[in-house]
């Protein structure tokens, strides 16, 4: 065998330990056995109580993101992201909030936000306005 192929070979098995180390490392998040660097951290993922407004604002998104995988039948990791477009372009529409990730759905509807900026929460109540009719996509000009 010639050195360039010994050394193919070698990359091929290197290649194939990866992936099995990868295999296993993606059946390990998928399980929810992986152990992240932030797990002594302030950063726990136990669920919040939300309180006052802020947990009505919960229950409302709770309940149309309920009614959208009900309607629209995708998976909630299909959904936060269509969701965050939806708040990006009231947010820019609106010149209210800021524009919020799909992450920062997803942590707030499943309670694992600590500490909301009023700023997301503005942007949230936008979108819940939205949707319940309150507002209109294209806000009133006063000219």
């Amino acid at each position: 065998m010639t050195s360039a192929l010994k050394k193919q070979q070698k990359s091929i098995s290197d290649l194939s330990e990866i992936v099995k180390y990868l295999a296993y490392d993606i059946r390990e998040v998928r399980d929810g056995t992986a152990r992240s660097s932030n797990v002594r951290s302030n950063t726990s993922k136990s669920p919040q109580n939300y309180t006052s407004t802020i947990f009505e604002l919960w229950e409302d998104i709770d309940a149309l993101f309920k009614e959208k995988k009900t309607h629209e039948k995708q998976s909630m990791a299909r959904l936060y992201p269509k969701v965050t477009e939806k708040i990006w372009d009231l947010v820019i529409k609106h010149k209210k909030g800021i524009a919020i990730s799909d992450t920062t759905v997803r942590n707030f509807h499943k309670k694992i936000t600590k500490n909301l900026k009023e700023d997301t929460l503005d942007s949230l109540k936008l979108w819940v306005s939205k949707q319940k009719g309150e507002i209109d996509s294209e806000p009133k000009s006063w000219s």
